[in-house]
Parts: structure tokens; C-alpha cells; sequence
């Protein structure tokens, strides 16, 4: 009887440890996955959002906006 139950406890011992490595296992690839589309975000973000200020400001000299003739017209939109 205290074979049977030892075994018992020896074999929920294994897949309590099994268990744990899957979640760890579970765990990596998701931080792996995330730290990937992190990179590609950032690199999208590095490339596309100094694209987007510079043509912005350069879409300032044809849009039609009050006072286009008036000295220092483009000093509101630089600072």
C-alpha cells in the first residue's frame, strides 16, 4: 500500500515538473514572438514617423492658410 501510494506521488511529482517546463517552454516563444513584432514595429516606427513630420511640414507651403504673404508666416509652424 505505501508502494502504491509512494509511486502515486512520485508520478504527480514528474508531471508537476513537466508541466512547468511546458509553461516555461510556452513562455519563451511567446517572449520571442513579441520581442519580434516589437523590432518590426520600432523599425516601422523609426522609418515612417520622421517621414510623416517631414512631409507635414513640407505640405505647409501649399496648403491655402491665413496670411501666406505676411513676414515670419511660418514661424507659428516650426516651433
Amino acid at each position: 500500500m505505501n508502494d502504491h501510494l509512494q509511486r502515486y506521488i512520485d508520478d504527480m511529482n514528474m508531471v508537476r515538473e513537466r508541466a512547468a517546463i511546458a509553461q516555461g517552454v510556452l513562455l519563451s516563444r511567446n517572449s520571442d514572438e513579441l520581442n519580434s513584432r516589437m523590432y518590426t514595429l520600432s523599425v516601422i516606427a523609426t522609418v515612417f514617423l520622421p517621414l510623416s513630420f517631414s512631409l507635414g511640414r513640407l505640405v505647409l507651403a501649399w496648403v491655402e492658410y491665413p496670411g501666406p504673404n505676411l513676414p515670419g508666416n511660418f514661424s507659428y509652424f516650426i516651433f
